[in-house]
């Protein structure tokens, strides 16, 4: 996969704690894959939405194994 499109806004600042991130898959094709990812703080304040979508491309020289 390569990165097509990334997309971030940030509603709050976060500067101590613990951050917690989940990625939830909003499309999974076979040519692209679109991600939202919510970011939260320890009080379960959402502190960044993201969306990113990626494209899934063959690799064009594979390596033995």
């Amino acid at each position: 996969c390569v990165g097509q499109e990334i997309n971030a806004n940030h509603l709050k600042a976060s500067r101590n704690g613990t951050l917690t991130a989940i990625a939830t898959p909003l499309h999974l094709g076979k040519r692209t894959s679109v991600w939202e990812v919510k970011i939260t703080n320890a009080k379960g304040e959402l502190c960044c939405i993201s969306r990113m979508t990626a494209a899934v491309i063959e690799r064009a020289n594979k390596l033995p194994i």
